[in-house]
């Protein structure tokens, strides 16, 4: 969505936006996984167990925080 909406005066707020959305999905994998085990996804593509889940909340985490951080610097660099 950055691709093609970046430039754009609210740029800085959709990142933030689908960063939240992607914390928020893997905050709910994450609840899943803890209450329920490890399972398979997709079709068995896909083996998510709790180290994953882990890594995939703090690496979403850590990308949310990041968005929300970077956006005046994203107003800068549009300016």
């Amino acid at each position: 969505m950055l691709a093609l909406y970046g430039h754009r005066h609210r740029g800085a707020e959709i990142n933030i936006a689908f960063s939240t959305a992607t914390l928020l999905a893997a905050v709910a994998l994450t609840s899943q996984v803890v209450r329920d085990g490890p399972r398979f996804v997709w079709d068995k593509m896909f083996f998510v167990d709790p180290l994953n889940v882990f890594l995939l909340a703090l690496t979403s985490f850590v990308a949310c925080t990041t968005s929300m951080f970077s956006r005046p610097y994203m107003r800068v660099e549009r300016d």
